[in-house]
């Protein structure tokens, strides 16, 4: 994640340097120090730059980034384990340390996804005795909000809050949340010695305002817009870093194609936008603004392909690229449209959003398609404007896209997909294994196969189609079952995982309950 502007957020930033350091007049001396803030209040930016400045200072340092569009790999479940693997990379001692904690435990609980047993059986003691030696540790983790659902975030952030009390001392934590109740009610009931807040609002607005000038001053730079628009559109921000960024890519934005609408007439739009009270609001209006004025369509249905893009957009489990998600959606397109020629044109559209969207640009055929703020996602799916994207129905739409790519008679599913020579290598033996899966299986189908039973809970039951259910039987009954079990093993994806999701939506099915019935017997077995 990208750090603060240089010059700006000074005095947080000292803060926590002192805090770190042990003696603080601003931050009550507590080895777990909690910052909350609003989205766009610029938090992930300040543990980024006091991340770098702790690894500049030869602290032992672990950093944690959250992301909701990254919670396939970002999640609860390796949070401790990663961050005592980022400790013991850094540190011999710790390295021997964490070897031999590992080797003393059960197969079972090597391979354990509970975040408790992993902070009690390896994170802990990893750090004990750490307070006796020269060691000065500290942990960032950022965007704790982002970490998933309301129950996944719980079984992480309960070990978290009982951390507190059993941390050496010289090891400090350092978290970043927006303030969200299910985080409020656990971690703030922890005792106040050990766990000290400092929220965002609570900064001075004038050193807020000051920074964010420096930033637009910084990103107008070499545009001769007039003192009067740059101080308008600082007093537009209301203390919103996210907004002054938003607002400043989309004027000085020229890789959206969109070229015949100036930066000077950009800035007049952003200024004669409508305001409210809230950052949240104000943020949100800022985003419908943008969209607004690159897609000036006459008729609704011009917008439902794009719609239907956001849809998937939003919902993915991991991030997509531009091609990977036309390749989803074009079975979709295909029924009410010309899905060539509107593909093309979708493909135009969302060129427009590089100003809110990471990777859209055409030479960036699998760069991962990234909200620049996850408030952008939370507009998508939140806020009640023409662009709101149904979720249930949103992953009703990719379960059925994943089955149409595993289903297509061309490119889909099939007998030895990567023409290997022979089946007697094992996967790591074969000669560039990944270029094969590249050519022969793709981005598309690689998702298709691995995620096709996450969002079949996410669906709204009344949302999914009898021709969804008669594609999950047909997968689970017919010889392509065991063609995706190849391709799960090719790519080193647990196919068990997937598996184990169907239950939720078996309903009283006959097939998919004698195919539960089998797979819970076999892995008892297993």
């Amino acid at each position: 994640h990208h750090g603060c502007l240089p010059g700006t957020r000074t005095a947080i930033l000292e803060a926590l340097q002192v805090w770190a350091a042990g003696a603080s007049t601003t931050v009550t001396l507590n080895p777990v120090l909690w910052l909350q803030g609003v989205a766009g209040a610029g938090k992930s930016s300040i543990a980024a730059s006091i991340a770098k400045f702790f690894e500049h200072a030869g602290v032992l340092m672990a950093y944690y980034h959250f992301e909701t569009t990254r919670q396939a790999e970002l999640n609860p479940s390796n949070l401790f384990t990663t961050i005592a693997l980022q400790l013991a990379a850094q540190d011999k001692s710790l390295e021997s340390k964490l070897q031999k904690i590992v080797e003393s435990l059960s197969s079972r609980q090597q391979k354990s996804k509970d975040p408790t047993e992993q902070l009690q059986q390896i994170l802990l003691p990893l750090l004990e005795d750490e307070g006796k030696s020269s060691h000065h540790v500290v942990i960032i983790i950022d965007a704790l909000d982002e970490s998933g659902g309301v129950a996944d975030r719980s079984k992480m952030i309960r070990p978290l809050a009982e951390l507190a009390s059993k941390l050496p001392p010289g090891v400090q934590i350092l978290l970043t949340t927006r303030p969200e109740s299910d985080i409020e009610n656990i971690l703030g009931a922890s005792s106040d010695e050990l766990r000290a807040q400092l929220f965002m609002e609570d900064l001075p607005n004038y050193a807020t305002s000051n920074d964010i000038r420096q930033y637009v001053d910084h990103m107008l730079k070499g545009h001769e817009f007039s003192a009067d628009q740059t101080h308008k559109l600082v007093e537009k921000a209301q203390l919103s870093f996210q907004w002054a960024s938003a607002a400043c890519r989309y004027i000085v934005d020229q890789d959206d194609g969109n070229q015949a609408v100036l930066p000077y007439e950009r800035i007049t739009h952003v200024l004669n936008s409508d305001t409210a009270a809230t950052s949240q609001v104000v943020l949100y209006k800022l985003y419908a603004s943008v969209m607004d004025a690159q897609f000036r369509v006459s008729r609704s249905q011009s917008l439902e392909p794009l719609k239907l893009f956001l849809a998937i957009f939003v919902a993915a489990r991991q991030p997509l690229s531009l091609n990977a998600t036309l390749e989803l959606l074009h079975i979709h397109l295909s029924l009410h449209y010309n899905a060539n020629l509107v593909t093309k044109r979708l493909a135009r559209q969302v060129g427009l959003l590089s100003s809110l969207i990471t990777g859209t640009k055409p030479t960036a055929i699998r760069t991962p398609l990234l909200p620049i703020h996850t408030s952008f996602l939370d507009f998508l799916r939140d806020s009640p404007t023409k662009y709101q994207v149904d979720v249930g129905q949103a992953h009703r739409l990719l379960t059925e896209s994943c089955l149409s790519v595993m289903f297509r008679p061309d490119r889909g599913l099939r007998f030895n997909i990567c023409n290997l020579p022979t089946s007697f290598l094992p996967n790591h033996s074969v000669p560039n294994l990944s270029g094969l899966i590249q050519s022969n299986i793709g981005d598309a189908l690689c998702y298709a196969c691995q995620f096709w039973t996450f969002h079949l809970p996410g669906a709204r039951p009344d949302a999914v189609k009898d021709v969804t259910w008669d594609g999950v039987k047909e997968l689970l009954s017919s010889i392509k079952f065991l063609y995706w079990l190849e391709v799960m093993s090719l790519t080193g994806m647990s196919p068990l995982q997937a598996l184990l999701i169907i239950p939720a939506q078996v309903g009283s099915d006959i097939v998919l309950l004698d195919f539960r019935r089998g797979t819970n017997g076999n892995l008892a077995q297993s």
